[in-house]
């Protein structure tokens, strides 16, 4: 006779990428305890691992009027794509989005077209959502954009 046996795995939530899991179950016969198989499987987890920073240009305080460049660069240094990626900020409530400056790994892309998106928030800053779709695995990129000081 044949037995098939089924196991299931529950990997827990925010697992180190590329972590190995092991299964072995042995299967013995009830009707003679010397007859006996082993099965054995190996699983990597596969898992995306992304960060963001974000920088300003120029540095330090600025006096009014001044054009400050705001630069998010995000990574996904995992081994799994993530779908469905999505970059958002909010401007200051002290600056001025302009208008038309928005650069998606340094191409410009106009507002409200593609994947961008312009809003205001309830105290009336601009968000600024840009969708990337997906984000491979080792892939990286970036957004900027550029507001005036009030």
């Amino acid at each position: 006779d044949s037995v098939r046996v089924f196991a299931r795995a529950v990997v827990p939530r925010f697992t180190i990428d590329q972590v190995r899991d092991s299964l072995s179950v042995t299967a013995i016969s009830s009707g003679d305890s010397e007859k006996r198989s082993i099965a054995q499987t190996l699983t990597t987890i596969s898992y995306y691992i992304v960060t963001l920073s974000k920088s300003i240009f120029p540095v330090g305080n600025q006096p009014a009027g001044s054009v400050m460049t705001y630069t998010i660069v995000y990574n996904n240094s995992g081994s799994a794509a993530v779908n469905g990626f999505t970059v958002i900020d909010t401007t200051p409530a002290e600056t001025d989005y302009i208008p038309n400056t928005v650069k998606v790994n340094g191409s410009s892309v106009g507002d409200n077209t593609g994947p961008l998106s312009i809003t205001n928030d309830s105290q009336n800053n601009k968000v600024i959502s840009v969708s990337i779709g997906t984000l491979n695995a080792q892939a990286s990129g970036s957004v900027e954009f550029k507001v005036k000081i009030k």
